[in-house]
């Protein structure tokens, strides 16, 4: 950074924004006009990936530079140190907006934070709940009815606009309140934005805009229904239907950005402003099978379409340069701390992104990617035991290991973009795919121990 102190940091988090729908990183449509224009003016990372495929297992690793697998998993609390717990240390006013519920104070993540607002109690929280709830008690979700009713439900929550999340006009408009409250203050607000998560649902207008033909709400609804229930089914045409919801979802968000910048700007804060752009995880649109981000199945993915995420560092007074090289979003915390306080913090796992954006450093950074699911096999009436997915990326091959079954996969960035081809049984590959068998190994023990080390820190407590 030049010489300007930094007294505004703005971290601008997207729920489900693909890496590879940001205009600026190579994505024909321009639907991202403001984050193009940031991504241009400031340092872009081109290939950055999120820890985890869905937000509970991406976002520890955003805000405390940890995995979230470790220190007893996702939920925020010992072991861990939050970004805004660094700020607020640093001597910044700390503010929190997002309507998502994993990432409410529930799971620890107002940990920090000055003022923490997560919408979930009130009268908004109340219309959250749909008939849906009630009637699972009741039908079986494999009975005609229970279908028929979910379907009905679906198309009237589509009809009426009813979104699980706050829109973003709603988010912009209280993030410009913090900054007119805070204006001569040092301050780190965070604020998620949801309306790329599904169910996708631009306005008219928007579609107009952008040059997309518009849907009709029962069709909406019905291909909700049918890409969640029969993803096999979905046609190419309806994929594109579904590409064209989501890419205007996305330019909803920039243009709410866009009046951001302007505040901003029309008020000379810029120079002094650090804002950082990024996403918690992709989206999938029938490229390995199945649609959205999905965590109830047996193999939870792990694929570029569901990591790759956009990241975005930009201010008023830059000289940081692009970066074409693989990193990981458990590098943002120490990079947001380094370039307001040139500090290390000891419990960040993670390593600033400065010598990267400078040219001092220029390789590929190696990372894990991780989740845990749920095999669907119920023994007796107990659900099995909850089981690893962990990606190991070390350019320009990825493996990723499903401890259910203990299988792999091996994939190689440079000659296969898209992970179609498992190089796992290839003679070829057999020392690469040992090499990355003993880091996941490695890592494992690590999740272990750090499980142990918040155990007898308990103990000691006690």
């Amino acid at each position: 950074m030049a010489d300007n102190e930094i007294k505004k940091v703005l971290l601008i988090t997207i729920d489900c924004f693909r890496g590879d729908h940001l205009h600026y990183n190579g994505y024909g449509r321009k639907i991202t006009p403001t984050m193009d224009m940031l991504a241009k003016k400031g340092s872009n990372f081109f290939m950055a990936f999120s820890n985890g495929p869905h937000t509970h297992y991406s976002f520890p690793s955003i805000l405390t530079s940890t995995y979230p697998l470790m220190f007893e998993g996702p939920k925020i609390g010992a072991g861990r140190i939050t970004l805004a717990e660094v700020m607020k240390m640093l001597g910044f006013k700390t503010v929190g907006l997002n309507s998502n519920p994993f990432l409410s104070e529930y799971f620890g993540y107002g940990k920090g934070f000055d003022v923490f607002n997560d919408f979930l109690s009130g009268e908004r929280a109340k219309k959250k709940s749909t008939m849906m709830v009630k009637l699972r008690r009741k039908f079986s979700d494999k009975s005609m009815l229970y279908k028929f009713l979910r379907f009905v439900d679906k198309y009237m929550a589509v009809k009426k606009r009813r979104t699980p999340y706050v829109p973003a006009e709603e988010l912009r408009s209280r993030v410009i309140d913090y900054l007119k409250r805070y204006r001569d203050e040092k301050l780190f607000l965070w604020a998620h934005f949801m309306d790329a998560h599904y169910p996708y649902l631009p306005s008219r207008e928007t579609m107009e805009e952008l040059g997309f033909e518009d849907v009709n709400d029962f069709k909406k609804a019905r291909l909700f229904t049918k890409m969640l229930n029969a993803p096999e089914k979905v046609t190419p045409e309806e994929v594109q239907i579904l590409i064209n919801l989501y890419d205007a979802q996305i330019y909803t968000v920039d243009q709410e950005i866009r009046e951001i910048f302007e505040y901003l700007d029309e008020n000379g804060l810029l120079e002094e402003t650090l804002i950082v752009i990024t996403a918690d995880h992709g989206e999938e649109f029938g490229e390995h099978g199945d649609f959205t981000h999905r965590v109830d199945r047996d193999r939870p993915a792990l694929y570029n379409v569901h990591i790759h995420v956009p990241l975005i560092f930009y201010s008023g007074n830059w000289e940081y340069d692009d970066v074409n090289k693989n990193v990981s979003l458990i590098d943002l915390a120490p990079t947001i701390v380094d370039l307001v306080a040139s500090q290390k913090v000891k419990k960040f796992m993670g390593r600033s992104l400065v010598p990267l954006m400078s040219k001092e450093e220029s390789d590929h950074r190696a990372f894990y990617s991780e989740h845990e699911y749920q095999e669907s096999e119920i023994v007796g009436n107990i659900m099995k035991e909850r089981r690893k997915a962990i990606a190991y990326i070390e350019y320009p091959y990825k493996l990723i290991y499903y401890e259910g079954d203990s299988s792999y996969q091996l994939y190689n960035f440079e000659e296969d973009p898209e992970e179609r081809n498992n190089l796992i049984n290839e003679p070829n590959y057999q020392k690469v795919a040992l090499y990355m068998k003993e880091k996941i190994k490695e890592h494992l023990r690590e999740i272990e121990m750090s499980k142990v080390r918040i155990k007898m820190k308990k103990l000691k407590l006690a």
